[in-house]
């Protein structure tokens, strides 16, 4: 379940071409609904931050209510840099995956599931094993964060990053090589984009700050899988530090994702309509 849905476009595009069925929740409340009408899924692969009842909550509920490990609970976060790893866990994930999320990481995660019968490893609290595992997330997440410092650098001295545009190549790993996956993805955000301007606009008016940060967030995980790595740091950071600028510097850093979104929007009509996968 996810409620950004060029990013609920992504993961179905993958698991359709990987074989499998799937059922779709844009937030916790349907999910966790369709969970007690249906309580025969295997897996379920989960956003953290959706409105109504987040991935956190809803992890929780059905930890405490699923037998024998199943169904297997894996998360699927686009914030593995500020330390997610043991608040997945402790809310009752048994793993998680980081966005944007490759196809080929995603098959590879799913067929160690299916190999470990959908067992959970040790107890959330006491495993050693998920011990050493966040360890060594935390410990990667630091090096990328240090390999991603110039964006933090620019962002510290409230200078904005230099708009790299939409990232044809992303797209087409995200979706395995797979053009007509990639162009489903590209149409949604096409489709989409306009609302997500407006409402980050009435935000900035009305001064929601709490509604500001939770756009931002849908945002920062579109511009990731259209490769629009600036753009996914700017909306990241008025998610993540609203409430600490000021209205200069939301309005600042409104305008630069309002401008990013329509430009990445027109190249990536541009690409949808040249038809090339490579």
């Amino acid at each position: 379940m996810e409620d950004n849905i060029v990013n609920r476009q992504v993961i179905l595009g993958q698991l359709s071409r990987l074989g499998i069925h799937a059922d779709v929740a844009e937030n916790g409340s349907v999910a966790y609904a369709m969970y007690q009408d249906r309580a025969h899924y295997d897996i379920i692969l989960s956003d953290c931050h959706m409105p109504e009842m987040d991935g956190f909550a809803l992890a929780n509920l059905i930890s405490q209510q699923r037998s024998n490990g199943r169904p297997y609970l894996i998360a699927i976060t686009a914030d593995a840099m500020s330390g997610s790893a043991k608040q997945c866990f402790d809310a009752g994930f048994d793993d998680y995956l980081s966005k944007p999320c490759p196809i080929d990481v995603l098959e590879a995660k799913l067929k160690e599931v299916v190999q470990n019968h959908l067992q959970v490893i040790g107890s959330h609290s006491n495993s050693e094993f998920l011990t050493a595992f966040v360890d060594q997330t935390e410990k990667r997440s630091k090096q990328q964060e240090t390999q991603e410092s110039p964006w933090a650098r620019k962002s510290a001295s409230n200078e904005l990053p230099i708009f790299n545009g939409f990232d044809q190549n992303a797209i087409i790993e995200m979706s395995g090589g797979d053009w007509s996956i990639a162009s489903d993805i590209i149409s949604t955000f096409i489709n989409g984009y306009r609302k997500d301007i407006e409402d980050l606009e009435r935000t900035l008016l009305e001064s929601d700050i709490e509604g500001m940060s939770s756009i931002a967030h849908r945002i920062k995980g579109t511009c990731l899988y259209l490769g629009a790595e600036g753009l996914s740091h700017v909306a990241k950071e008025l998610e993540d530090l609203s409430k600490s600028f000021t209205h200069d510097e939301r309005s600042l850093r409104v305008e630069f994702i309002v401008s990013g979104l329509s430009q990445l929007a027109s190249e990536a009509e541009k690409a949808l309509k040249s038809g090339l996968a490579s």
